[in-house]
Order: structure tokens, then sequence, then C-alpha cells
């Protein structure tokens, strides 16, 4: 018994020497990392589907804050959680000027923040004051494997009562639509 762990043992150290050989590459000729990399060098961009469930939690509705105009006087900062393609479960916030009496919202900039901290940025906005709201959405970046990304698609949500909200309000939504981003980020 000694011996035939002896010649198993000698017979996978063989193995790993063989395996580990660098004449040996899955690639071919090709360094690591230039896989990603098009014919002309610049790396590959790639379009995927995108699709995310979230709900925002409104933390606050201030008249007195700053940033916002005499048009949208009403500031709202939400935090928010759900799951997302190329995301998975991630947080999100969003701090924007609207207007009580006028119909629609504009929010410039909003954050999904992903598990590892990788951010995809986009920007939404909706001329209608009726719910459930169908508005358009543009991704204008991000950090990590999101750097330099962009997509569009269209946003969906609507308000309702929530008892966890310290204002008393939350909001159901989800995006659809495509994102495109550089291949191995």
């Amino acid at each position: 018994m000694k011996t035939l762990k002896r010649i198993l043992f000698f017979i996978a150290c063989i193995c790993l020497i063989i395996a580990c050989s660098k004449s040996d590459h899955f690639w071919g000729d090709e360094p690591l990392g230039n896989t990603m990399k098009g014919d002309n060098g610049k790396p590959i961009v790639v379009t995927i589907p995108f699709k995310t469930e979230f709900i925002y939690i409104y933390k606050s509705l201030n008249d007195e804050v700053p940033p916002c105009s005499a048009e949208t006087p009403t500031r709202v900062i939400a935090d928010g959680f759900g799951t997302a393609t190329h995301l998975g479960k991630f947080t999100t916030h969003a701090d924007f000027c609207v207007s009580m009496t006028a119909p629609g919202f504009e929010v410039p900039f909003t954050s999904f923040i992903s598990a590892n901290g990788d951010e995809l940025w986009l920007t939404t906005w909706c001329e209608s004051a009726d719910e459930p709201w169908n508005a358009p959405f543009l991704f204008i970046g991000g950090t990590g494997r999101f750097e330099g990304a962009s997509g569009k698609g269209f946003y969906k949500g609507y308000n309702y009562l929530d008892d966890n909200s310290p204002v008393g309000l939350a909001c159901h939504a989800t995006f659809e639509g495509t994102l495109t981003m550089v291949k191995g980020k």
C-alpha cells in the first residue's frame, strides 16, 4: 500500500510539472491579457441586456436644502436595494430635485453599487406625473468594471406608502434596457 501511494504521488508530481510548462499556452502564443483585445489592439466592447428590480426608500423631502431651484424646489434623498443582471444584489442612492406642483421629475445622477463596490451611474427623467412612470434612462459611466459604460432603456416605477420610510413613502422600480461595457473589466 505504501508503494502504491509513492507511485501515485510521483505520477501526480510529474503531471503538475508537465501542466505548468510555459510551452503549452491555452491561448496559443498570445500573452495573458491580450485575449480581451480586438485585432487593432483596442479593448473589445460588448452590449448586453440589462434588467433590474429594486426599492427606493425616501429618506428626505425638503424644500429648504440646496442645490434645488425655484422650478424644482423639493430635494429628494432616497436609498435603495435590489437585484440586477451583471450587478447581482446592489444598493442605490439618489439625490434629486422635483416640483410637487408640476408634473414629472429629473434625476441627473444616481448610482447602483454592487457588492464589490463597483458603481454603475445613470440619469433618468419623466415628463408625466401619472403612475406607473414609464421613462427613459441613460447609463453615463461608472467605476471598476463599469468604467466607460453606456447604454439606455426604460424605467418603470410607482410610489407607495411605507412605514419604514422616515417620510412614509417608497418607490418600486424596474429598469430594462442594454448596457455597453468593455469586455473582461
